[in-house]
């Protein structure tokens, strides 16, 4: 997808990429182990995985439909798998080739999104054999992305920042199995213990509009009736943090300033919440908790959702290892560092310790 903001130079390689590398040409190839089995850890049928429709927990798991033709069924197997990812690489380094990236006066900056690894994730989960192969195929595919911009941009030419949004939870099922506290949030019990607090201070009706993910969103005008009553609200907080694998509960009026909190929790949920768009009460769940549904999901300020890598490499980079605190939003102001443009507003800040200047 595209929009007409870009120019009509870039619409044009893109159009013309997609009209000569079709991504149906895929149909019918099988996603199979890259490794010798010997390299992957853990069963192949791993506890409750989800996999797309079409395929079951095990490889190999061949890319086609029920129709016979390249339809919604393959398109939805088509960007689990590493073959989505392989178009990706060879689409970026077409566009540097296309738009001479790295051939201009000023700085041109190409951003790629290799989603695959997090659908994988979800559907069979990190500990499943596909996450691990799905790495495998990726290391090759970003490799051979590196040495197109060796050739088209020159080797030393240009720096690259690798990072990730996020980890991912091991599926519940797979905790409780293993003896760790985990599970599903049960959502209807849920609401229906904070209808009945609800009800309690204000009386009969539908209180709860809906409960979405560690989001819990009150009808309209009833979460500020629940706090002009004394207790009513804690009430409410109550009900919800005695659930099991509820490891906190904050108030939207909690948040709104609360970005530089010393409390950890507090600090991850405020940097989450948007007024008006976030819900009323936000769960911050236990490890190994959250929302019911099939696969894992990613919700939580637990270490297996928020550890995440953070690569440099290229001119400018000193070769090292480095333990200091940093985050994903570090990465866009390091970057400009390099570039000599300082960024007014940033969340995250120059990773200095890992450049061979002092910008």
């Amino acid at each position: 997808m595209t929009s007409s903001a870009l120019t009509s130079q870039a619409v044009a390689a893109v159009k013309t990429f997609s009209d000569t590398n079709p991504l149906d040409a895929d149909y019918g190839k099988t996603w199979s182990h890259l490794l010798p089995d010997a390299k992957y850890q853990g069963p192949d049928d791993g506890l409750a995985e989800a996999p797309p429709s079409g395929w079951t927990p095990t490889f190999p798991h061949v890319l086609k439909s029920g129709t016979g033709k390249p339809d919604f069924e393959f398109r939805k197997q088509w960007q689990t798998s590493p073959y989505a990812d392989a178009y990706l690489g060879r689409f970026a380094a077409a566009l540097v080739e296309s738009l001479q990236l790295g051939k201009h006066g000023g700085i041109d900056v190409l951003g790629v999104s290799f989603s695959s690894p997090d659908l994988v994730g979800h559907a069979f989960g990190p500990r499943s054999q596909e996450v691990q192969d799905m790495y495998a195929h990726l290391d090759r595919t970003i490799g051979t992305l590196l040495d197109r911009l060796d050739v088209l941009v020159g080797r030393d030419e240009y720096v690259v920042g690798l990072t990730s949004d996020h980890g991912v939870t091991p599926i519940p099922e797979q905790l409780v199995k293993a003896g760790e506290d985990a599970g599903r949030f049960n959502l209807a019990a849920m609401i229906d213990a904070v209808e009945e607090r609800a009800r309690a201070a204000l009386g009969p009706g539908k209180h709860v509009a809906v409960m979405s993910g560690n989001d819990l969103y009150f009808e309209t005008g009833v979460y500020e009736g629940l706090r002009a009553k004394p207790g009513a609200l804690d009430a409410v907080v109550e009900a919800l943090a005695s659930r099991p694998g509820v490891a906190r509960v904050f108030r939207s009026e909690q948040l709104r300033d609360a970005v530089h909190a010393a409390d950890p929790l507090l600090r991850a949920a405020a940097l989450s919440y948007f007024p008006g768009r976030s819900g009323d009460l936000i769960l911050a769940p236990k490890p190994g908790w959250m929302s019911a549904g099939s696969g894992t999901e990613h919700d939580s300020a637990n270490p297996d959702d928020q550890r995440v890598p953070i690569l440099l490499m290229g001119r400018g980079i000193k070769p090292g290892e480095y333990s200091q605190p940093a985050t994903p939003a570090d990465v866009a102001p390091t970057l400009a560092a390099m570039c000599g443009i300082t960024m007014r507003q940033a969340e995250g800040h120059v990773l200095r310790e890992a450049l061979t200047f002092a910008p």
